[in-house]
């Protein structure tokens, strides 16, 4: 799939990156920090990892893999689809993760990052919740625990679900999937500026 354009809810359009080579993924890099020097200000990275489930042999428990990360600032973003064959970029994302001036904010990200570095070795270590950093900011304990599309509401976005369970690389879900990098981008941005 080629490269797509999504705007968001708010009307920012995005330019989505598809990698599915090292030199895309490296290229694209370079455009996430591009961006970021651009704005000045904070250096924040939404983060969102899709998955796959399915369930093992004996049919007791469900195995749960990391299948496409996104990255997402305010006009662009990553997807990198993990299961590629190779996957020679792994050192170039493992790199970009690791930059300590970068904040990469998530909802369940603490979750999704131990995922990534179950299956690919891939460790981030400054990084934010977005739940937990909106209980925080706006002092209301309770944002701990609702989802993504409610805590999105707070920040007049709207998040509708997905028609689908799976994460495929089509443009549909691609389209969500950047929705929601973009919509942890934008919150973790509008909080991180007022702390």
């Amino acid at each position: 799939m080629s490269d797509v354009e999504v705007t968001m809810p708010n009307g920012v359009l995005v330019q989505v990156s598809i990698a599915h080579s090292r030199s895309k993924v490296s290229e694209s890099i370079k455009k996430l920090k591009s961006a970021m020097e651009k704005d000045g200000a904070r250096k924040i990275v939404g983060l969102s990892v899709k998955k796959i489930y399915s369930t093992c042999q004996n049919m007791r428990q469900i195995k749960v893999e990391a299948k496409s990360l996104l990255l997402c600032t305010e006009n662009q973003c990553l997807v990198v689809h993990l299961s590629w064959q190779g996957q020679d970029f792994l050192t170039i994302l493992a790199n970009f993760l690791d930059l300590p001036h970068i904040a990469f904010v998530g909802f369940g990200i603490e979750h999704d990052l131990a995922l990534m570095e179950k299956d690919l070795c891939l460790r981030c270590t400054k990084f934010v919740e977005l739940g937990s950093l909106a209980a925080e900011v706006k002092q209301r304990p309770r944002l701990k625990e609702i989802g993504l599309s409610e805590l999105a509401s707070l920040f007049n976005l709207s998040l509708p679900l997905p028609d689908q369970d799976s994460f495929d690389l089509n443009k549909a879900a691609i389209e969500y999937a950047t929705r929601e990098a973009y919509a942890c981008f934008y919150m973790g941005k509008a909080m991180l500026d007022v702390i």
